[in-house]
């Protein structure tokens, strides 16, 4: 285990901006900073870093928290293990038992598995300058391959030897399990005498990174001596919980931060094309390793950079199998450029025979926007002939259509307009009708998609209930879907409810220790109440709780916090100059920080996800409406009555219910009187809470 002062040594030290920016490509925005979510795709930067408050948060996913829960989740690591990675990056040493190779073993599935990587990763290294068979055939290929020996080690190139056991016999001997040999694809087993084989063997390996640089899989080439490399054949890991080829980019780890300081990425196909740009100087720079592009690459790229310019070995065939690929990139709010490399060239052996500036120039000449090329391309191919012409026009049209940017869009149709031919107006005609059958289609298969979980949740449902009536008498199906019903017609309700005691917690944590209420009988006293007691004795008055027992339990120790006198904050008379306003922020800023940092992990997560905020006012806007403290007195009691308010709506709904069913006159009657008092408190609330219309829901009876 860690102890506490370590812990605390860790958190002090991680810059959340710092970690952050391994992963995301960060602009400073204001005192915050922002970037494309790593957690979830989208187009439009909705994560936030707060260096202020030590925290992130994506307004898009929900995902975020501090320097640990971001490492927690983007590296799939337990709270401990998070923790020993920022150590590790800050060079914090931990005094801790010292693990062996067999207790790493048998730690989760994930780190088992990364251990083993690790050790196979370092063995295939050693392998190939150690070894004499490794020295022989992979150390002089990759020689042969113009590779320097720096280059060798930044990407971990090496060889695994040929008797088809020697890594496996110095896995096991080492500690490491059977299992994780096979689960991670390095060994498998022969059917019928059970024996381990090397999976890689006689080959050449090209580990697979993860952008924070853990070994996630390899790939591996194996060299036929007798036809002296022409006949080459791969190999990659088996794809399991740990490497997901299709979310992987091979040289993300050595390229995102040129990627992100370029901001552009350039994707080739292999891995030696990879190894030779970087040779040359150009590090910006990933392979799909021979895999259709897919959503979980473009992703990664899109992490750094928008601008993804794809190079091509000047095969007008390979051009036109990955036009999906290239389709996929647009509709993800890529732009798309292209660089045909010189008949008979890839990227590898160009990066050879040219230095690299010679290779920028190349680049930077020959750099094309792809519905451009591919215009060009297709009416060269069509010439004269007017039906082939015309679908080169859909062809391009349904290319543009993936474009999600409007304006984008309307850019290319007026270009491609005066490429094709046709009028832009025609053009656009077209355009519409595409989109609109693609929406139509999309709708289609969503609601097919839904109609096919709709009937497995029946079949679900009618198998339980079917499970349940063999063994014991229990409600029957039609009680069962009623009650989902019911439940389902409170979702409205419920999330209102959610918000509302989001944002009250949101502002007990921020303003809890201010004091901001006196008193009146004791103004003298200056028995003045904190924010925080104020909500507690506001929700207390009108018997309330909130519906998820960990925000009752989140306000009992924001109200521990400030029952404490040293801890509590004074109104602030003024905040005139930068100076004061700046003293009274780092003083009602501790107990957020507190809150996130909380041992309890449940209350530091609700407290990394209230947080956040997505926009931050700029000085100028401060100076004309003033600090945010000073709108408190205003804000918090209008969201006191929001949640009170929501909670009559819940309980006439409750009412509501229940004269719905079969009941004497008499309890009608006394539920029809509760009902008015409660509807009579609506009003009243509504009022505090600037509403111009009523729910009639609860009116017109």
């Amino acid at each position: 285990m860690i102890d506490q002062s370590t812990i605390d040594r860790i958190l002090a030290v991680a810059q959340i901006e710092e970690v952050v920016a391994d992963y995301v490509s960060l602009t400073k925005r204001g005192a915050n900073y922002m970037g494309l979510c790593p957690f979830h795709s989208e187009k439009t930067p909705s994560f936030v870093v707060s260096p202020s408050k030590g925290i992130c948060k994506c307004f898009g996913c929900g995902k975020g928290g501090n320097a640990v829960n971001f490492i927690m989740q983007i590296e799939q690591l337990s709270y401990f293990e998070a923790l020993r990675f920022l150590a590790k990056r800050y060079n914090i040493t931990i005094e801790e038992k010292k693990l062996s190779a067999q207790e790493i073993a048998q730690r989760n599935e994930r780190e088992s598995m990364l251990a083993v990587n690790e050790f196979a990763d370092q063995y295939f290294q050693s392998t190939l300058t150690s070894h004499e068979e490794g020295r022989a055939v992979g150390l002089s290929y990759f020689v042969e391959r113009g590779f320097s020996e720096v280059t060798m080690k930044k990407f971990h190139l090496g060889f695994c030897p040929s008797d088809k056991k020697s890594f496996h016999e110095a896995a096991l001997s080492k500690g490491f399990q059977k299992e994780y040999l096979l689960k991670t694809g390095l060994c498998y087993e022969k059917e019928q005498t059970q024996t381990l084989v090397d999976n890689f063997w006689g080959r050449v390996i090209f580990p697979i990174m993860s952008v924070s640089g853990q070994v996630l899989g390899f790939g591996a080439r194996v060299l036929d001596s007798r036809t002296k490399g022409v006949q080459m054949k791969y190999k990659n890991s088996a794809e399991s919980s740990l490497f997901v080829k299709r979310n992987e980019l091979y040289g993300i780890y050595q390229a995102k931060q040129a990627i992100g300081k370029e901001d552009r990425v350039f994707l080739v196909e292999g891995y030696t094309d990879v190894i030779s740009m970087h040779q040359a100087g150009i590090e910006n720079v990933v392979a799909s390793s021979g895999t259709s592009l897919t959503t979980g690459q473009i992703s990664l790229m899109r992490r750094y950079t928008k601008n993804v310019t794809v190079l091509y070995d000047g095969d007008a065939a390979g051009i036109k199998a990955s036009e999906r690929g290239i389709d996929l990139l647009l509709q993800e709010g890529m732009n798309v450029q292209l660089v045909v490399m010189p008949n008979g060239e890839d990227p590898d052996s160009f990066a050879k025979k040219n230095n690299g500036n010679e290779f920028i120039d190349y680049l930077r000449e020959n750099s094309v926007d792809f519905l451009v090329f591919k215009t060009k391309t297709l009416l060269a191919e069509a010439e004269s002939d007017p039906v082939k012409k015309s679908e080169v026009v859909i062809n391009i049209l349904n290319t543009i259509a993936k474009i999600s940017d409007e304006i984008k869009r309307s850019v290319y149709v007026k270009e491609c307009s005066v490429l094709l031919g046709f009028q832009e107006k025609e053009l656009r005609q077209r355009l519409s009708q595409i989109i609109e059958e693609n929406e139509r289609f999309r709708i289609q298969q969503e609601q097919a998609k839904l109609r096919q979980e709709e009937f497995r949740r029946q079949q679900n449902i009618e198998n339980v209930e079917q499970q349940k009536q063999e063994k014991t008498e229990e409600p029957t199906p039609s009680e069962s879907e009623k009650s989902t019903i019911q439940q389902q017609a409170q979702i409205q309700l419920n999330n209102r409810l959610f918000y509302y005691e989001c944002e009250l917690l949101k502002q007990a944590m921020r303003w809890g220790a201010v004091e901001i209420f006196g008193d009146k009988e004791n103004v003298d006293k200056r028995q003045n109440v904190t924010v925080a007691e104020w909500i507690y004795a506001q929700l207390n008055e009108s018997g309330l709780r909130f519906q998820n027992e960990i925000y009752n339990t989140f306000l009992a120790v924001i109200l521990e916090y400030v029952s404490k006198q040293e801890n509590k904050i004074p109104f602030p008379s003024k905040l005139e100059t930068e100076e004061e306003k700046k003293s009274f922020d780092e003083k009602q800023v501790v107990l957020e920080r507190l809150m996130n940092c909380h041992s309890d992990q449940a209350i530091a997560s609700l407290a990394n996800s209230l947080s956040a905020e997505k926009y931050s006012l700029t000085k100028e806007q401060r100076k004309q409406y003033g600090h945010d403290v000073e709108h408190i007195r205003e804000k918090i009691p209008r969201s006191v009555n929001e949640l009170k308010k929501c909670f009559l709506e819940q309980q006439c709904d409750e009412i509501m219910e229940k004269l719905s069913q079969n009941l004497s006159e008499a309890e009608k009657s006394l539920l029809m009187q509760e009902l008015q008092e409660k509807r009579r408190l609506l009003r009243f609330f509504a009022k505090c809470c600037g509403d111009k219309v009523i729910n009639g829901k609860y009116f017109n009876l």
